[in-house]
């Protein structure tokens, strides 16, 4: 047990180093009354993508004007809602492949490290079925709100883990 907790919680944490290394940014450009954006090639929190010019904001979006208007800004931004969206797919993976094996493996043996992993992979897989199932009924362009469920199935995961321990210690004989 205590080697898949070591593994888990090194997954964890290279799931978040990973996040990281591939960060994903935008451009924006604001005019007066509108705002436009450019997403750049992924690259890590640390090292940011240099911030475009009007003229490469230009070649992307062709009615632009000539010239950048006098009220006109360009930002670079970490896009991290995308970020939070990747880092909980990481996590689903790991939590789930995890919580399988300690599912198989624990026998009457029980670690609070290994049934939160397995209570949040089984959270995080309903917040995506809930969400899935949300968009298909809504029929919308996208996913409604994929960060705020993958949120709250992490919460609620990390809660039934730690209530279903709570409850085998309870019940053990002394």
């Amino acid at each position: 047990m205590r080697m898949l907790r070591r593994t888990f919680l090194a997954l964890c944490f290279a799931s978040v180093a990973l996040v990281a290394w591939y960060a994903q940014w935008y451009y924006q450009l604001r005019l007066e009354g509108s705002t436009l954006f450019i997403r750049p090639n992924r690259s890590p929190v640390w090292n940011p993508p240099d911030v475009p010019t009007y003229a490469q904001f230009r070649q992307t979006f062709e009615y632009l004007p000539e010239e950048a208007p006098p009220v006109s800004s360009i930002r670079r931004k970490l896009n991290l809602n995308w970020m939070a969206l990747d880092l909980l797919l990481c996590l689903w993976l790991v939590t789930v492949v995890v919580g399988v094996i300690y599912l198989m493996s624990r026998k009457k043996r029980r670690d609070i490290v290994l049934q939160c992993a397995l209570s949040i992979g089984i959270g995080l897989s309903i917040a995506a079925g809930s969400c899935i199932g949300l968009w298909l009924y809504v029929d919308s362009w996208g996913p409604p709100l994929p960060v705020t469920f993958g949120c709250l199935g992490l919460v609620f995961g990390f809660l039934r883990g730690i209530l279903t321990f709570k409850r085998a210690e309870q019940q053990r004989p002394a």
